[in-house]
Order: structure tokens, then C-alpha cells, then sequence
């Protein structure tokens, strides 16, 4: 019976093999909340010594102010009717002006300081999944599973008032509220605990009915985030260089303007159903705070009457009854916010620990010689999805150092697949794969990946000098593999228009003077980075896909010299290409449909001598085309 392939039991594989140092297998809510303290107390530790330091300090601010808020006025009051002299009224003033200054200076200071750390604290979330998602293993891009929890974790990252960025604040408000909390209780144990108890029965009755209220945004940020991402997506579009020629030729002002008009009411109307609710939920707790300071009140003017209490007293036991039911509301907020935060914190953890499929550590130790090496698919067959479609089948194929090879095939036979199942990108759902008659699960996948130069059909062009993006480097580079590399991918006639040669700085987006490069350009730099980094393997990907006939037959005439040495494969629905290869694998119907050089499938009269006849008739009448154009611009030119 066929085993299924899914992502799930290739995990099982690579954790029994030790394919990663950590071997956890995170679930939703796997990690406690001293779990997730103990992670960002490691990652502040390792972004920034001060950040632990400054909350602790804030925390000890927060009660120091307290404290003065509430003692202050009373003190004041207290030694004026005792009759002091005017100097100590003044000293006492002194003190707790100076206290409250001194406290809410570090404060305001420490702050600011925390501001900044919070932020890079956040960033190095940030790097962390950035540099998950590009070492994980390839087939943990496409799953659907480690997708989700990688937007998630990116999700609750975007902004400064994110909850991973705010859970400093939260931990400095649990500690000072809590002590807080401790402290007002025992100030006010004097009271009667009736009075007591209904403080903290109308702070808990005002926290848990807003609660839902204020909350309703939150739970339904999913949906915000969609009708903002669909107006987003109005405005890039409509901004967008490629899509202004089809707005103004097809009329789609008016269309686009309508979309946004409807989504934007979709949004007026979510956003003002939670205005609403927060709106009541204020109102609520303005009822509540009223009902508590009203009986308050009445309790505590009684005792001033009966003369059970001074006025000092009074005022002192009413701040602190404000204070206690304020800060004890603030205690519960922190609690379910710092909750939120540690969500949050779990899902990244989920994203950052998720174990890897492929061998990144350890691993048998990969010797080849250039010249002598083989790599085999034996009985492979593969598919993306557990439940889908085997996209090969049964596939046995060899390639030995020298050789050129071209696979060639209809656009979604399976070329690039089979491909990525050479490369290690991808592992096969069944047979495997060998590098010299071993497997290649048993090598650090890196390392394999050394053995390969390719030019893959999506371009992958960095913000740089485009000699960095030729050598892959930002360090000093060797200038005459840089020049051999640029001449071999025809790109010399276009670096010497550019300003500054092969270090002009390129990619708009950052660089507002670098140069535009066409689709076939780009695909020119990518061939000339795979010639840079000389591999023993060259793997070439739809390299002229983007490329007209005679910029396509530059490049074929180039080929030998271009992979010499090297073991080649040359993947193209093209077959002009095949002429330069040793032989030809014709991928069709989820396997190899024929096999042999340019001439023996020719003579076998099958589907290759088919699509050869046809793609060649079409290449014959564009590359005419194409001289005809020529001649005719140059006798204008004469004219």
C-alpha cells in the first residue's frame, strides 16, 4: 500500500533522523505564559541589556507616583490644621512636589528610553521570521499550515501599538498595579469591608460588562483587516506604473472608483458599529464609577460628621478608594492584554520552532569530485498536496558529471518540479533521489545546495549594486569572474550604458535614479549570477523565456562555453534549445515520454518531432521578422 505524502509525516521522518536542532512540536497554546516570559526576557537580553532594567525601574515609578497622588493633598491638609508653622507647611510641600517631579521626570524619561527598545525588541521578532522563512525547509513555503502561522506572527507585529511591541507595558502595569492593589487594600482595611467589597464588585461589574464591548474590535479584526487590505488593494493599483496605460485605455476609473466607494462604506459602517459599542461601554462605566464615589461619599461625610474621621482622613481614604478601583481596572486590563501578548508570543514561537523537514545540521559529510559525480531520480513520483495529484510519476532518470541535458516539455508538465527534485528543493512523495548512489536526505541540505548554479523562471533581484547581484556578495569580488559572467549572459552591451557600469545601484522601488531593466534583462542577470558562483551543477530554468528569438539564439551560442565542465540540465518548452545538449528528456503525462538526442527523436517521428516542427516554424517566421525590422531601420537610418 502507497504511503500518503504529507507535511505532517515528513516531520515525523526528520525529527527521527535529527534533521534540526530543536525537535518541539508546537501546538496552539503549548507554551506557558513563565515559557513566554522567560523567551522575550532572552530576546531583550539579546537586543538590548538596558530594555529588562528600564521596566523594572517604570514598574517602581508607577507606585512611587501612585503613592504621592494619594498622600500628597492629605499630608498638606494635615499639617496646616495642626497648626504647623508656615516653614514646615513648606518643607512638606517641598518633599512630595520634589518626590512627584523626580518621579514623573524618570518616569517620562525612562519611557522614551523604553520606546525605542520596545521597537528594536519588535524587529528582532521581525528578523527572526525573516530568517526563518529563508532557511526553512522549501516545502514549508507552500504549506498552508506554516503559511498561516507565519502571517499571524507577522500580523500581530505591524505597527508600534501591536501587542508584541505593548507587552512591556502590560508587564510594568501587572507589577505596579498589582503591588498597587496589595497596598490600597491594607490603607483601606480601617473602612468597613462592605464598602470595600462594593469597590471591587462594581470595578469587576464595569471591567466585565465593557469588556465584550470594547473588545468587539479586536474580535473582529480579521474583518477590518480585510476591508482595509481591499482598499489598499485599490490604491496600489490604481498607483500602480503597469496598470495607468489600462485605466486610461479601457475607462476603469470610474469601476475602480466604485469599488473603493464600496468597500469604503463597508468600512465607515464596521468602524462605526465598534465606536458605538466603545461609546457604551464608557457610558457603563462612568454608571458604575458614579454609583461607587456616591456611596463612597455618603460613608465617609457620615464619619467626618460624627467625627469618627478628619478631614485629611477623608480625603486621604477617598483617593485611595478612587485610586483602588482605577488601578484595580487597570490590573485587569493588563491581565488580559499581557494574555493577548502571550497568544501572540505562542504563535511566533509556533512560526520560529516549527521543525524542519530537510537535514540542516549534522548530516554525512558531502565529498564530490567534479569530474566524477552522478546524481539519479529512481522510481520518483511526486505531489504537492497530500490529497492531490501526483504531478510525476514513476520517474528514473541519471546524469553524470559533463553532461548536458535539456528537458523540455508543454508549460505545466512538470519540468521545474522534476527540476527542484534534482536541486533537493523538494523531497519525492515516493523512490528518491541519489548524489553517487546516496540519498540525499542523508546530507546537510545546505551543503548539497552548494553543488548547484541555477537560473530559476521568477526573478530574484536584491535593492544593490548589480555587480552584488551577480556575485551574490556584498564583500570584494573577483572582477575578471564578474566580467566573464556578464559577457557569457549578454548583458555587457547594457551595463556599459549604465552610469556607473556593473556598480550602478538598481531596483526602483529603493533607488529612485537606478536604471529600468526589461523582463529579459533581469533573466540576464540571473544567468550571469549562475555563472559567477561556477558550480559543479548548472541548472538553467527557462533562462530565455523572457528573451526574442535572436536574443535567445545569443545566448544558445554561448552554451557550451557557458557550462563548461560542468554537469548541465537546460529546462525550456523551447526545443531550439535541445540542439546544444547531449540529449533530451521530454517530459509529458507525469514522465519521461521520450528520451535520446535531437537527431534520434527526429527520426522516431513522435511527439517531440510534433512540437519541434511546429515551434520551429513559428521561430523561423519571428526571427525573420525580427531581421526584416532590422534592414528596414537601417535603410530609414540611411534615408
Amino acid at each position: 500500500m502507497k504511503k500518503k505524502y504529507s507535511i505532517w509525516r515528513n516531520r515525523k521522518r526528520a525529527e527521527k533522523m535529527g534533521a534540526t536542532a530543536q525537535q518541539t512540536v508546537p501546538f496552539s497554546g503549548s507554551y506557558k505564559c513563565f515559557d513566554n516570559l522567560k523567551f522575550i526576557a532572552k530576546v531583550a537580553g539579546r537586543v538590548d541589556k538596558g530594555l529588562l532594567p528600564t521596566v523594572f525601574v517604570l514598574t517602581v515609578m508607577t507606585i512611587l507616583i501612585s503613592l504621592l497622588v494619594i498622600f500628597m493633598l492629605p499630608q498638606i491638609l494635615k499639617t496646616f490644621m495642626a497648626g504647623k508653622e508656615l516653614s514646615e507647611i513648606i518643607k512638606v510641600i517641598l518633599f512630595f512636589g520634589f518626590g512627584w517631579l523626580f518621579g514623573d521626570a524618570v518616569f517620562t524619561y525612562g519611557n522614551t528610553i523604553l520606546r525605542a527598545k520596545k521597537i528594536f525588541f519588535r524587529l528582532e521578532l521581525l528578523q527572526e521570521i525573516l530568517l526563518k522563512s529563508m532557511r526553512m525547509s522549501y516545502p514549508l513555503t507552500y504549506s498552508k499550515e506554516v503559511g498561516s502561522i507565519k502571517e499571524k506572527s507577522i500580523s500581530s507585529m505591524n505597527d508600534n501599538s501591536s501587542k508584541i511591541e505593548k507587552i512591556w507595558e502590560y508587564l510594568i502595569h501587572l507589577g505596579a498595579y498589582s503591588i498597587l492593589t496589595v497596598l490600597y487594600v491594607l490603607l483601606l482595611s480601617a473602612l468597613p469591608w462592605p464598602l470595600i467589597g462594593l469597590t471591587i464588585l462594581t470595578t469587576f461589574l464595569s471591567f466585565y460588562v465593557g469588556k465584550p464591548l470594547r473588545q468587539w474590535r479586536y474580535d473582529h479584526k480579521e474583518t477590518e483587516g480585510k476591508h482595509l487590505k481591499h482598499l489598499y488593494y485599490v490604491l496600489r493599483f490604481s498607483d500602480n506604473h503597469q496598470n495607468i496605460k489600462d485605466i486610461r485605455m479601457f475607462g476603469l476609473n470610474q469601476w475602480l472608483d466604485d469599488i473603493y466607494q464600496s468597500v469604503m462604506q463597508l468600512y465607515d459602517d464596521f468602524y462605526r458599529t465598534a465606536t458605538k459599542k466603545e461609546i457604551l461601554a464608557d457610558g457603563l462605566a462612568v454608571l458604575f464609577q458614579l454609583l461607587r464615589n456616591a456611596l463612597t461619599y455618603y460613608y465617609l461625610i457620615s464619619m467626618v460628621v460624627q467625627g469618627q474621621i478628619e478631614v485629611p482622613m477623608f480625603l486621604l481614604y477617598f483617593n485611595a478608594q478612587t485610586k483602588f478601583a482605577e488601578d484595580m481596572s487597570r490590573l485587569l486590563t493588563a491581565v488580559n492584554l499581557f494574555y493577548a501578548g502571550h497568544l501572540e508570543i505562542s504563535t511566533i514561537r509556533q512560526f520560529l520552532d516549527y521543525p524542519e523537514i530537510f537535514r540542516f545540521a549534522n548530516g554525512r559529510e558531502l565529498i564530490v569530485d567534479k569530474n566524477d559525480m552522478q546524481i539519479e531520480l529512481r522510481n520518483v513520483s511526486f505531489r504537492y498536496t497530500e490529497d492531490g495529484e501526483n504531478i510525476l510519476e514513476n520517474i528514473n532518470f541519471k546524469i553524470s558529471a559533463g553532461e548536458k541535458v535539456s528537458v523540455v516539455g508543454l508549460n505545466g508538465a512538470g519540468k521545474s518540479t522534476f527540476i527542484k527534485l534534482i536541486c533537493g528543493l523538494l523531497d519525492p512523495t515516493e523512490g528518491e533521489v541519489l548524489l553517487n548512489g546516496i540519498n540525499i536526505k542523508e546530507f546537510n541540505r545546505n551543503e548539497y545546495y552548494q553543488l548547484f548554479s541555477a537560473v530559476f523562471q521568477e526573478h530574484s533581484v536584491f535593492a544593490g549594486r548589480l555587480s552584488w547581484n551577480i556575485a551574490n556578495s556584498l564583500e570584494q569580488m573577483d572582477e575578471e569572474k564578474l566580467e566573464r559572467a556578464i559577457a557569457l549572459s549578454d548583458l555587457t552591451g547594457k551595463v556599459n550604458t549604465l552610469k556607473d557600469g556593473a556598480d550602478t545601484y538598481i531596483v526602483k522601488e529603493v533607488y529612485h535614479d537606478a536604471p529600468e531593466f526589461s523582463g529579459g534583462e533581469m533573466q540576464k542577470i540571473l544567468l550571469a549570477r549562475a555563472i559567477y558562483r561556477d558550480s559543479p551543477i548548472l541548472i538553467l530554468d527557462e533562462p530565455t523565456a523572457a528573451l526574442d528569438a535572436i536574443a535567445e539564439k545569443a545566448i544558445y551560442e554561448k552554451y557550451n562555453e557557458l557550462a563548461k565542465g560542468a554537469m548541465s540540465l537546460f529546462i525550456s518548452h523551447r526545443l531550439a534549445s535541445t540542439q546544444f545538449c547531449d540529449y533530451i528528456v521530454l517530459i509529458e503525462n507525469k514522465g519521461i515520454a521520450e528520451k535520446g538526442t535531437h537527431q534520434q527523436l527526429m527520426n522516431l517521428n513522435g511527439r517531440y518531432h510534433y512540437l519541434y516542427e511546429v515551434q520551429s516554424k513559428y521561430y523561423r517566421e519571428e526571427e525573420q521578422d525580427e531581421r526584416s525590422g532590422k534592414i528596414s531601420s537601417d535603410i530609414f537610418s540611411l534615408l
